[in-house]
């Protein structure tokens, strides 16, 4: 559940920030790649799904909410440990408000309901180390999302086409693109997010949209769709979900030592409760640039 804003809090909730999220997500994906995605699907009567970093399965309930998926095989892969159980929590609540059933243990599971069977299996499993092993995937559609901000897109996108099927579509969404922003104004908002982002960069991310752009190229992938696809919180109710993200994203800004050195306790201490007194007062605005990418795996 790689996340290019989560990479240093201790302790920190993935589920509740998860949920959270996926409500600034579902308004933020791109129209054009989704929909070259939902065609695909479509066309196939039992396509096999691939998630990488798929986390508590947010994805998957879009999918099935949507109707978009019927009768399909859904590997999720995740490198957190205890992530599969995790996920099979959540997904249990979430799929009975669709009027649908979870049914099996974690790592092996199905969902069912009315005209709706879905086999799904969790791995728990960094990428490049899946990729190494023996275990093969003829996926007909890869999905990541904010997944690829964080890994060496250059050397596993070669690797991934490799364990799919030729010409397999891809669904690669919210890839971070370099800015966040939160208003109002603050004099030390640069000094903060330049912080932030430097920090992650020095463990490996966040990586740019533009990184993965060319990487899918380089890889012989083709792009077939792409478009932006920022978050976005206007300022409102603390209590709402999107205000609980954006709560998520400033207890991540504190726990991140290079932001402290950078500023200093005194100067971050000011920033952060300023800015926690506008979101709880309905007056933060939050926007996290982002791009979606859909197309195609190389024919090999």
């Amino acid at each position: 559940m790689s996340d290019a804003h989560t990479g240093s809090a201790a302790g920190f909730d993935y589920v509740a920030y998860l949920a959270a999220k996926r409500v600034v997500d579902d308004a933020s994906f791109a129209a054009t790649p989704r929909e070259f995605c939902v065609q695909h699907l479509a066309a196939i009567t039992e396509p096999s799904l691939l998630e990488l970093g798929a986390g508590i399965g947010t994805m998957l309930v879009r999918l099935l909410a949507a109707g978009t998926l019927r009768r399909a095989r859904y590997t999720m892969l995740d490198a957190d440990r205890g992530a599969a159980a995790r996920a099979h929590a959540w997904l249990g609540e979430a799929v009975a408000e669709l009027g649908l059933r979870l049914e099996g243990a974690p790592g092996r599971a199905q969902i069912r309901g009315p005209e709706v069977s879905v086999e799904l299996r969790f791995v728990e499993a960094r990428l490049e180390d899946w990729l190494s092993s023996a275990e093969t995937a003829r996926a007909d559609l890869v999905l990541a999302h904010s997944f690829w901000d964080l890994v060496d897109e250059g050397t596993l996108l070669p690797r991934l086409w490799s364990r799919v099927a030729p010409g397999a579509r891809y669904w690669f969404t919210g890839t971070f693109a370099g800015e966040t922003r939160v208003a109002p104004a603050h004099a030390d908002d640069a000094a903060v997010w330049s912080a932030y982002h430097g920090s992650m960069r020095a463990r490996g991310g966040p990586r740019h949209a533009a990184a993965l752009r060319r990487a899918l190229l380089e890889s012989g992938a083709e792009i077939d769709a792409e478009g932006p696809a920022d978050q976005r919180v206007s300022p409102g109710p603390a209590t709402r979900p999107q205000s609980r993200f954006v709560g998520f994203i400033l207890d991540t800004v504190e726990c991140e030592p290079a932001v402290g050195a950078a500023l200093g306790p005194e100067r971050l201490e000011a920033w952060l409760s300023r800015r926690r007194a506008q979101l709880a007062a309905g007056t933060l605005a939050f926007e996290a640039t982002q791009v979606d990418f859909a197309g195609r795996a190389p024919l090999r």
